[in-house]
């Protein structure tokens, strides 16, 4: 993954991506650190772990983009 698809290390960025639990976009503030982290799961698909500002926990996006 290119840098472009990963939230800032310093400062804060936005990530949006679709939640398929609420069948709805989702925009958080996030940051990316050492727990962070870009994979594919078990069906190929990328994945993203990043840390939410606003819930104050890790949390996990598929077809994201950041702001």
């Amino acid at each position: 993954m290119t840098k472009e698809k990963q939230l800032p290390s310093e400062g804060n960025g936005t990530i949006i991506y679709y939640s398929q639990k609420d069948k709805k976009h989702i925009s958080r503030r996030g940051v990316h650190d050492e727990k962070s982290r870009i994979d594919t799961n078990k069906k190929g698909e990328p994945y993203y772990v990043y840390y939410d500002l606003d819930a104050y926990g890790y949390r996990t996006a598929k077809n994201w983009r950041i702001k």
